[in-house]
């Protein structure tokens, strides 16, 4: 253009220019789907959505967070104590604004976007060129597991805390690489951001993702033993993210180490869930595009559990892995004398064969620790397959980089670009046969729940954290003669508040609650408190009172102890602070070197 001249500012502007448009256009296919804004998906969309709405009604009416539901149907349910522990708290604040459908919708974009700028930044600070890291983040967000997650099973926290280990995964290599301490502190603060808020939302997500963080944490200690005035600068930069991490997770850790062995759903996790002729089978596992075998012409979805529940791992990024390895030890292996090549190879492969054969083996869980039975279901390890080919990509890059040799030069061959646009080619169309899927599953004309006191029927948490063998049960004899009372709570200005119950009974009795079982659930008759010895538990999951013959006032309250109303509260207090000092520091532009 006559008047133009190329300036390194003019092309900073159009290499922005260009990012943005692709990051808009790789972002657009996954997100095409979050439109209508009024369309629900499967029943956990519903449910996910009460817990965000009741989160942010709550706290609007008592400027704090719910430590349990109290519901019209059932009190005391301590799900807050240990699932979405961090998550929901910032969606529900979200929620006092803006309807809970609409928070679902933009944290899912936020968290698209987050991974597609993470995982293709720490390419190319690796010297990736721009349209390798771009395709490279296309194949991660375009993924078929993460879409199931969110529209099919309507798992949010599941989804949340699997974008949040491929943000820190990511965040970790940059840290690795950083070429100044100001983004160092930065890199090292995100990543245990990330980390911390997946492990307080989804804890299985984030305990199955630790062997990754491993082996950033040794190539790290490799690659800093060359650099040893650097050791000093990261752990620095990791302290205070350390802290902030144990402020965190206090309470929940508190609650989980107190209840842990007498939590129901510990006691119901026995055996791994295998579908083999189904999801779980090595032909779905490795389908190129999404499939459920389960879904045939002639066969309503509503006979279906949970129908187009595609597990299918990364077939794309599994392809592009392999191709990159080969190109990579086919020309840099003779000259790689330190063997980091072969072990970025080697390293990657293992976790990825590791999580297959626990994905698709049910005698794989004989010879693990129990520990890894909390996975529950099987296909839950695609996420570390998928992980595991992301860490390979960046492994290969970082040996190569390590070694003097420039990833862009094996990049830039005309086989690798081939794979490369064939792989987005049928990553894309994968992700348009999911639409197929999910639209099949949405439902546009059922509004969500607008009465936040009322359970809705598709939340599944109810009784998963009661904790019944606190108490003793009823005996047969004692439930035939039981009588039932449900405590109502308050569904305005008191927002999930109990009110008084007033009851008769002609003789001694023992009075079965709509009370969750759990051992800081508080009641007083006539304002004497009713002591454990007074209680029992009924049906597996909630509590009975003996209660004097005669007419009396019952109320109830749920009253953690000291320490976790202490450890919660720095623990909100931390999460919010640090996540509004992120923001501050993404507008402000770096200080120092």
């Amino acid at each position: 253009m006559k008047g133009f001249a190329v300036t390194p500012k003019n092309q900073n502007i159009w290499y922005v220019a260009v990012d943005v448009l692709f990051m808009a256009f790789a972002l657009l296919l996954p997100c095409r789907y979050l439109w209508p804004l009024k369309a629900n998906y499967t029943v956990d969309w519903f449910g996910n959505q009460w817990v965000i709405g009741y989160y942010g009604e709550f706290f609007a009416r008592h400027w704090t967070m719910p430590p349990v539901f109290n519901t019209s149907q059932w009190g005391g349910i301590p799900a807050p104590l240990f699932y979405g522990n961090l998550a929901y708290p910032v969606l529900g604040i979200l929620s006092i604004i803006f309807a809970s459908g609409l928070v679902m919708r933009f944290a899912a974009l936020c968290l698209f976007a987050a991974q597609y700028h993470w995982v293709s930044r720490a390419l190319r600070q690796m010297q990736a060129p721009r349209w390798a890291a771009g395709a490279v983040a296309c194949l991660v967000v375009w993924a078929t597991y993460p879409l199931t997650n969110l529209f099919n099973r309507g798992a949010l926290m599941e989804f949340v805390a699997t974008a949040l280990l491929v943000c820190a995964l990511s965040l970790a290599v940059l840290l690795v690489h950083a070429p100044s301490r100001a983004l160092e502190r930065r890199y090292a603060s995100r990543m245990l951001l990330c980390l911390v808020i997946s492990a307080g939302t989804h804890p299985i997500t984030a305990m199955l993702g630790v062997p990754f963080f491993c082996v950033i944490g040794v190539m790290m200690w490799k690659n800093l033993r060359e650099k040893p005035d650097r050791i000093p600068s990261i752990l620095r930069s990791l302290t205070p993210g350390l802290i902030g991490a144990c402020a965190c997770l206090g309470a929940w850790l508190y609650a989980i180490a107190k209840f842990m062995n007498h939590l129901t759903v510990h006691h119901l996790i026995t055996a791994v869930s295998f579908q083999p002729g189904n999801w779980d089978h090595w032909l779905t596992r490795f389908y190129p595009i999404p499939f459920d075998n389960r879904v045939k012409p002639g066969v309503p979805l509503v006979e279906i559990w949970a129908p187009y529940l595609d597990a299918q791992a990364n077939v794309p990024l599994l392809i592009l892995f392999v191709a990159l390895a080969v190109a990579a030890l086919s020309t840099y292996r003779k000259v790689d004398r330190s063997g980091r090549l072969v072990a970025a190879v080697v390293i990657p492969i293992s976790l990825f064969a590791f999580f297959t054969w626990i994905s698709l083996s049910p005698d794989s869980y004989h010879y693990l620790p129990h520990a890894f039975e909390m996975i529950q279901f099987a296909y839950r390890a695609v996420t570390y397959q998928n992980l595991a080919l992301l860490l390979g990509v960046f492994l290969i890059l970082m040996a190569l980089q390590g070694g003097g040799s420039a990833p862009a030069g094996i990049l830039k061959h005309p086989v690798l670009r081939l794979v490369f646009a064939g792989c987005i080619l049928l990553s894309a169309y994968g992700v348009t046969v999911k639409w197929k899927h999910i639209r099949a599953v949405r439902n546009v004309t059922e509004s969500p729940q607008e009465n936040l006191i009322e359970l809705p029927y598709q939340y599944y948490g109810v009784s998963d954290y009661t904790t019944p063998d606190y108490f003793v049960p009823l005996t047969d004899e004692e439930a035939k003669k039981a009588v039932s009372a449900a405590f109502r709570f308050d569904s305005q200005a008191n927002f999930g508040t109990a009110q008084p119950l007033e009851i008769t009974v002609p003789e001694m009795s023992w009075v079965r609650t709509n009370i969750l079982a759990f051992p800081w659930s508080r009641f007083e008759v006539d304002g004497r408190e009713i002591g454990a010895s007074e209680m029992r538990s009924y049906e597996g999951q909630a509590l009975a009172l003996r209660i004097p013959a005669g007419s009396h006032r019952l109320s109830f309250e749920f009253t953690p102890d000291a320490v976790w109303r202490v450890l919660r509260g720095i623990s909100l207090l931390c999460l919010f602070g640090w996540l509004l000092m992120e923001i501050v520091r993404s507008v402000i532009p770096l200080q120092g070197n």
